[in-house]
């Protein structure tokens, strides 16, 4: 019987979760499979952690009787979130609670003034609160002197229950890929107050 069916790669990043900014040890595993003949060759190209946003990398498989087959792996390379940085989250009634995050690379090293004022212009980056004390909505900003993105968390007069403040970075998407299979975009860390 003669075999004129490619093998079938089914890629996944290893290891499993979130990839940091220039975060290493990251690789593409192809998980290749062939009915017919068995796959004789598999591998992928390397995973570049180099920039934040979306990513691609190729996956191919070879089968014993020469087919080829590849497929594309969609991943998004973020930022660490750090924070969050005096006064910390502090909620007074009827108050504004000033809260402040910085991104950086895996290593801790901050972004640049540039990346951090692009995400702030973009609204890449917002607050939100969950629970009974929010009375205002997220402020983008970015102050470059202390490489912060601050936001004034506006509480409500007669707050009710506990509260919990989340930080969500968003990766600007490239339109011309196909999007249902990438997985989740957004980087974020929530804080109980």
């Amino acid at each position: 019987m003669t075999d004129g069916t490619a093998p079938t790669p089914a890629p996944a990043i290893t290891p499993a979760g979130a990839i940091t900014l220039h975060q290493t040890g990251v690789t593409a595993v192809p998980h290749a499979t062939d009915a017919s003949s068995g796959v004789a060759t598999q591998g992928c190209g390397a995973i570049d952690t180099s920039t934040a946003g979306d990513h691609t990398v190729t996956c191919h498989a070879t089968d014993n009787a020469g087919n080829l087959g590849s497929a594309v792996l969609y991943y998004t390379v973020g930022y660490q979130i750090l924070g969050f940085f005096s006064p910390g989250v502090k909620a007074k009634a009827a108050a504004t609670s000033p809260i402040k995050i910085v991104l950086a690379d895996v290593n801790g090293t901050r972004m640049s003034d540039a990346e951090a004022a692009a995400l702030a212009s973009a609204c890449r980056v917002t607050f939100s609160v969950s629970g009974g004390a929010d009375a205002g909505t997220a402020v983008h900003a970015y102050q470059a002197g202390g490489d912060q993105f601050p936001y004034g968390w506006k509480v409500a007069k007669f707050p009710i229950g506990a509260a919990a403040v989340a930080v969500t970075v968003s990766n600007p998407r490239d339109d011309n890929h196909d999007h249902e299979d990438r997985g989740h975009h957004d980087r974020q860390v929530a804080q109980p107050v």
